[in-house]
């Protein structure tokens, strides 16, 4: 799914958040941006939860999205605003 990224909005960021750092860094290698987040989440949701938390304490944004890992089948227009 990072390889969607590029086709996001310009005024979007785009964060990996994961538990494990070889993910992380194949995500910075990728150019992107990871951040690493409590392994004992039992959900990505709870992942994303704390993530957004560090990223926007001020809750600036009013949409965050959660795509998930294991959905390789999804294809950027899916995502894409309407």
């Amino acid at each position: 799914m990072f390889g969607a990224a590029p086709s996001r909005p310009r005024s979007a960021r785009f964060v990996v958040a994961c538990a494990d750092i070889e993910i992380a860094e194949a995500i910075e290698r990728a150019g992107g941006r990871a951040m690493m987040t409590d392994p004992s989440h039992p959900v990505g949701t709870d992942r994303i939860y704390e993530a957004v938390s560090k990223l926007d304490p001020e809750r600036r944004h009013d949409v965050i999205v959660n795509v998930q890992g294991d959905l390789r089948r999804s294809s950027p227009p899916s995502c894409a605003p309407r």
